[in-house]
């Protein structure tokens, strides 16, 4: 379209789609059926989604949902940088914000006497709130999960480190453990299983009682 530059004589003319124009006498009309941008246009689409995923730093399968070429390994890696990039932000989140709200509202409360007579002189013990962020599903959670195993066996990581992964407080799911004990042996049902192992039977010490006999 445009002027014509280079002075061949040849005409000229603006095509849009959709529109036609008479032709001439003696003109014979070539087809013209221009395929771009269109078989270009998912790889300029992904292109940008990419951009926009780096800059965010989130994987491109997350932000698109698009999951076409990618592989276990793949996608694996973008999780495991992503959950860590997130992470920090819970983080930041926690340091630079519900930190400073949690004690502000603490020494307001604590002044005006609305716990009951708690003391102001008990701030620095009650200002160490524990937040849990939420937690993710592992991609393959039976290897992770013998990981975990692995590490608290070991003694790498401790079961507040493997529910803290899981956004989850280690007290609360003893608490649960216990629950789920004494409510199946209410109903005089025996688990099948046993968590952290099996149970050690307790022994007395022998030697003292048996010295004891034998006097």
């Amino acid at each position: 379209t445009g002027e014509d530059k280079t002075n061949t004589n040849n005409p000229v003319m603006a095509a849009e789609p959709g529109t036609f124009e008479q032709l001439p006498t003696g003109t014979e009309f070539q087809t013209f059926d221009p395929q771009h941008p269109t078989t270009a246009f998912k790889d300029f689409t992904k292109s940008i989604i990419r951009s926009i995923a780096s800059s965010l730093n989130i994987s491109y399968t997350t932000l698109a949902n698009d999951l076409e070429s990618v592989n276990y390994s793949s996608i694996r890696q973008g999780a495991l940088e992503e959950r860590n990039y997130f992470q920090c932000e819970q983080y930041k989140i926690t340091r630079n914000f519900h930190d400073i709200v949690y004690a502000n509202w603490l020494e307001m409360v604590l002044l005006t006497d609305l716990l009951n007579g708690l003391p102001a002189s008990k701030f620095p013990k009650f200002n160490q709130p524990i937040w849990r962020a939420r937690g993710w599903q592992w991609i393959d959670p039976k290897k992770e999960v013998e990981a975990l195993k692995v590490g608290v066996e070991n003694g790498f990581l401790s079961h507040q480190d493997v529910q803290a992964s899981y956004g989850r407080d280690v007290e609360d799911v003893f608490s649960q453990i216990q629950s789920d004990k004494e409510l199946a042996e209410k109903f005089g049902i025996q688990l099948a299983f046993e968590p952290f192992g099996q149970k050690q039977i307790q022994q007395n010490e022998p030697k003292e009682v048996e010295e004891e006999e034998e006097k």
